[in-house]
């Protein structure tokens, strides 16, 4: 019997994702590090799907993106720099999902502050959106995006990243990216600064310097430049998984250690102490874990017995604990004086008794889903955005989720690849195709009926 196109695509994608996580800790329904490997529920919930149903959803500030399992890219949100990866940029809010990459069948997507980046069936990265710190990682000119104050470098159309090399991970942070090969070597590219702190992982790009004001006036101040093509992690062992949060990015090791590197004002590298580290760190004091997520000033470790750890800022009760015993400088910017903030500098167990099986991280929330899927987040908050509880609740989201991700929306995928979204939707990230800003109830993604460009 003849098989179609799609069927072709599907299959060269699971044989790919089934390479990928040869030697990790086995790959789960999303085509991510399985999270879920110690637990036989994932056996009772197999995942139903056709080859046009997603099997992974990307969260990004505010824009989010989905892959189905014929290799689709599906993108919905804010697109004023291209992000969604429709050939164009507006300040317009996408309310719908619309075709992203139409030309590229894709194993894996990851989506940032304002870019996106995906791997094709060959391995090759490639990335839209934002370029302004060189995070798209592709030679050639630069479009010019419309912003409030003038225009900025994007990339409306996905193009691929320089270097010639394969990847069998991608992850994007606020202005990076990273890959990891196939010999499990992590790279990264874009921005390397984040209030002297070097996000890659490496000082390879060498050092850059600016003046910056003083007491007595303007004075120079060295930092470490970016990178527009990928550069090598420095101290980083064979990876089997990557992950990247804010300004900082995370891997686990084949025997569940956790390494980080990039920013660490917060201990958010989790190496015992907090301050600048140019390259990779181990994680003190962790478990063996089965995934690590970096979130904005902390990280979250998914463990093999289903508890979760955390370590970074607890400012804002990122860990899921009610109080820390340590705090860190905490630089506000603009010149205000430094101040101290809860922290934990090694990793802290998240205070509940839940079993969890699979993690996400994002600026506003943490969440885990529980063996019969249902989601539990942390922190809580009021209408009014006042900080309620610290530790992990339920969070409504509809239905029971096989995989979850967060940012300033919650997403996350049923057992039918059917996409659901709750949250903030002044950009349309809801993608159910509503104009209401906010919505506490979790939606339906839908897609645009639009023809693909």
């Amino acid at each position: 019997m003849r098989r179609s196109a799609a069927h072709d695509s599907v299959a060269r994608i699971s044989g790919l994702l089934a390479l990928a996580c040869l030697g990790a800790i086995g790959c789960g329904p999303t085509g991510e590090p399985d999270q879920t490997a110690a637990d036989s529920q994932a056996d009772d919930q197999p995942f139903i799907s056709d080859s046009s149903s997603f099997r992974q959803i990307a969260v990004g500030a505010s824009h989010t993106c989905a892959l189905t399992w014929r290799g689709e890219a599906w993108c919905w949100g804010s697109n004023g720099y291209g992000q969604l990866g429709i050939g164009s940029a507006d300040h317009q809010a996408h309310r719908s999902a619309e075709r992203a990459a139409p030309h590229l069948v894709l194993q894996s997507i990851a989506a940032g502050r304002a870019h996106t980046c995906g791997l094709d069936t060959a391995g090759a990265a490639w990335c839209w959106g934002h370029n302004e710190n060189g995070q798209i990682g592709a030679e050639g000119p630069d479009a010019q995006c419309r912003t409030p104050d003038g225009t900025e470098p994007c990339r409306p159309a996905p193009a691929r990243v320089g270097g010639g090399r394969s990847f069998v991970a991608i992850a994007v942070g606020s202005t990076f990216s990273c890959g990891l090969d196939g010999a499990g070597t992590a790279w990264c590219w874009g921005g390397n600064r984040f209030q002297q702190h070097s996000v890659l992982g490496t000082r390879d790009p060498g050092t850059c310097s600016e003046t910056v004001a003083g007491e007595g006036g303007g004075e120079e101040a060295s930092f470490p430049c970016g990178a527009r093509s990928p550069v090598q992690v420095a101290g980083a062992p064979r990876l089997v998984a990557i992950r990247s949060g804010w300004t900082h990015s995370c891997g686990l090791g084949a025997d569940g250690s956790a390494y980080c590197w990039g920013s660490n004002q917060h201990g958010e590298l989790g190496s015992g102490g907090a301050g600048r580290i140019d390259g990779a760190v181990r994680v003190a004091g962790a478990p063996a874990l089965v995934s690590v997520e970096p979130g904005s000033r902390h990280t979250c470790g998914l463990a093999r017995d289903g508890a979760i750890w955390c370590w970074g800022s607890n400012e804002s009760g990122a860990l899921g604990v009610d109080s820390t015993a340590e705090s860190c400088a905490s630089d506000s910017g603009g010149g205000a004086p430094l101040r101290r903030v809860p922290c934990a500098l090694r990793p802290v167990r998240v205070q509940s008794t839940t079993y969890f099986r699979f993690l996400e991280t994002g600026p506003l929330l943490s969440c885990a889903l529980d063996r019969d899927g249902a989601a539990h987040c942390w922190p809580s908050r009021d209408a009014r955005g006042n900080l309620t509880g610290r530790r992990p609740e339920p969070y409504a989201m509809g239905r029971p989720l096989v995989s979850i991700s967060t940012g300033y929306v919650t997403c996350g995928l049923d057992r039918n690849g059917i996409a659901v979204c709750r949250g903030w939707n002044d950009g349309g990230q809801l993608g159910a195709g509503l104009t209401t800003r906010h919505s506490d109830t979790a939606v339906v993604v839908v897609r645009s009926s639009a023809p693909s460009p």
